[in-house]
């Protein structure tokens, strides 16, 4: 239950990236490492926002981005399947911009979330004795 309420995202890649069973004395490592730094990042980062130029601020928006990419980009390297999960989760989510889609942001994200995990499940499940179960 402590770490459910802890988890995140981020704590999440990191644990399951590991190889081997996932263990949580690991995971709470990594809450213990990435909780703090979260933290001051984020009083950084707000008065850093209050002191920048607009401008470079605005630009600094897109780091968010950059840092999903970097969770995702190692594990798309070494697995043809989630490479090509993610390939398709950037061409329905671009097809799922257009303005004929009258869906909010966040349904949209979780609607697409959940198809395309049961679309990976569905036609690439897990053999017995895989190392990623």
């Amino acid at each position: 239950l402590i770490i459910a309420h802890l988890l995140t995202d981020e704590i999440f890649a990191v644990s399951i990236a590991r190889p081997g069973d996932v263990n949580p004395y690991y995971t709470f490592g990594v809450i213990l490492t990435a909780s703090p730094a979260w933290a001051f990042g984020t009083f950084f980062g707000a008065v850093a926002g209050n002191i920048l130029p607009i401008r470079l601020v605005s630009a600094f928006s897109v780091a968010l981005y950059g840092m999903f990419i970097a969770i995702i980009i190692p594990a798309a390297k070494s697995d043809k399947v989630i490479l090509s999960l993610v390939v398709v989760s950037f061409l329905l989510s671009y097809i799922f911009s257009f303005e004929f889609f009258k869906i909010s942001e966040g349904i949209k994200t979780i609607l697409l979330t959940v198809v395309i995990s049961a679309l990976g499940a569905i036609f690439f499940p897990l053999k017995n004795g895989d190392s990623n179960e």
